[in-house]
């Protein structure tokens, strides 16, 4: 037998390198010495079992996130020029508001630069599935936004007394949704709607280290999550 190039740590004379066309028996495994039982295991099982095992995990960590899935509080964006810097800050302060102790009950804070591609995309697509609640944004991407009828219109949304004292603020935005033809023209302009908040320099946004001069806040007519959306909009508003 030419054993030059074996790869194990057997004996040359072990049973395991014995020519026969059947697996070693359970007799001859257990006649071994411990080291070979070991070293045949790794051979033959090793990869068997590792594999096995990373399966396994997968799929507990699967049945784990069906049986137990995360709960989403609030989903906020800041996007372009409003980036958020202390995120974590925020979200913390965030929790302790809505008074949240599971840690499967998750607000989400996320900041977007819309020029990238794939984060357009990404904010395309939780706005359309109406997973977002808020969004703070500069005052030239509200007016886009607003373009597209995504903002809600805050005089039926906001409770009376906060939207009145907002208004004598003069802390109120109004747009119009427009659509365009094939050709970019205008086709449609409807009524012009209050749809943005202007922030204070009050704000938490703030506090936060939010990077936008003058942060206007929406809320998304989209969202699934209202009364979220109204409590951290009358806290951004303090």
């Amino acid at each position: 037998m030419n054993i030059e190039n074996k790869k194990t740590t057997l004996e040359d004379d072990s049973i395991l390198y014995q020519k026969h066309d059947r697996k070693v028996s359970r007799e001859e495994l257990a006649s071994l010495p411990l080291s070979q039982k070991l070293d045949y295991f790794k051979d033959y099982y090793l990869k068997f079992v590792l594999v096995g095992a990373a399966i396994l995990l997968i799929a507990v960590h699967l049945i784990y996130q069906v049986t137990h899935p995360s709960v989403a509080v609030l989903s906020a964006a800041f996007v372009n020029d409003a980036v958020l810097t202390d995120t974590e800050g925020m979200e913390a302060e965030l929790r302790s508001l809505y008074d949240l102790k599971s840690s499967k009950e998750t607000v989400s804070l996320t900041n977007y630069s819309l020029e990238e591609y794939q984060q357009q995309i990404a904010f395309t697509t939780v706005t359309t599935v109406g997973n977002l609640d808020v969004v703070i944004c500069d005052r030239d991407y509200f007016d886009k936004i607003s373009e597209n009828g995504l903002p809600a219109d805050l005089s039926t949304v906001l409770p009376e007394d906060l939207y009145s004292s907002l208004v004598s603020q003069d802390r109120i935005l109004s747009s119009s949704q427009i659509e365009y033809d094939i050709e970019g023209s205008i086709a449609k302009e409807y009524e012009s709607l209050p749809r943005g908040i202007v922030l204070n320099s009050d704000s938490p946004y703030f506090t936060y280290q939010g990077s936008a001069k003058q942060p206007v806040l929406c809320i998304m007519a989209t969202s699934k999550r209202l009364d979220a959306a109204l409590t951290f909009t009358e806290w951004m508003c303090q």
